[in-house]
């Protein structure tokens, strides 16, 4: 009976300590620890690990002007809902079942603007809801569906569908329900296959190949 005693009293020592983590300890702690390992940065932070935020907030040089998120744990599963804000808006839910080394993406909201070249100017970039299943383990796509567009005062507007593909996570581009296109992702870059017919005639001439190759670090 002592034994049972001794470990019931273990368990909640443990589980105070991680609910003492979770909801009161300051997040900056944590975000501080992350930032020496991987490329983010930040101007200040606020909250906790399960509900904060972080202003002018930087990965791989992308800028947001501030993030919020709410984090949920359970014994089954870890999920995060992050909103952020300034020149890429999005809303998205991520979803890790424990044990596991998949990840789901659910896109409610996405709006960014993006620079491909100095050619195409400043893209537009919009999707209207999808999800993405991530192997964050072997860093794979395994699957993916969802539907939006890029535009531009050169291009108009085109439309994306995304998907898998041998593992890699791509946008087909189409205009006129005619493939022009594809964007690739990868871990570190992206590219671009567009074809020069979406382009204004006063540009084609100038473009030899009939697909503008663009790559883009991130």
């Amino acid at each position: 009976m002592k034994f049972i005693k001794y470990l019931s009293l273990f368990v909640c020592f443990i589980l105070v300590g991680i609910s003492t983590i979770f909801f009161v300890y300051p997040n900056s702690f944590f975000i501080n620890s992350l930032a020496k390992l991987t490329d983010i940065s930040y101007g200040y932070s606020e909250g906790t690990l399960h509900k904060g935020s972080l202003n002018d907030f930087e990965f791989k040089n992308i800028g947001f002007d501030r993030v919020e998120y709410k984090n949920t744990i359970s014994f089954k599963s870890l999920t995060s809902v992050i909103s952020t804000f300034g020149p890429h808006k999005a809303t998205i839910k991520l979803n890790h079942i424990l044990n596991t080394n998949l990840i789901d993406i659910s896109i409610n909201t996405l709006s960014s603007k993006i620079k491909l070249n100095e050619l195409l100017n400043l893209i537009s970039l919009n999707i209207e809801k999808g999800s993405i299943s991530y192997d964050f383990n072997d860093s794979r796509c395994e699957s993916a569906n969802g539907n939006g567009y890029l535009s531009n005062d050169l291009l108009g507007r085109i439309n994306l569908t995304i998907e898998c593909r041998n593992g890699r996570l791509i946008a087909i581009l189409k205009k006129n329900r005619i493939n022009v296109g594809q964007v690739r992702l990868y871990d570190n870059y992206m590219e671009t296959e567009i074809s020069k017919s979406v382009l204004p005639s006063r540009m084609r001439k100038f473009i030899k190949d009939e697909f503008l190759f663009i790559r883009s670090n991130y």
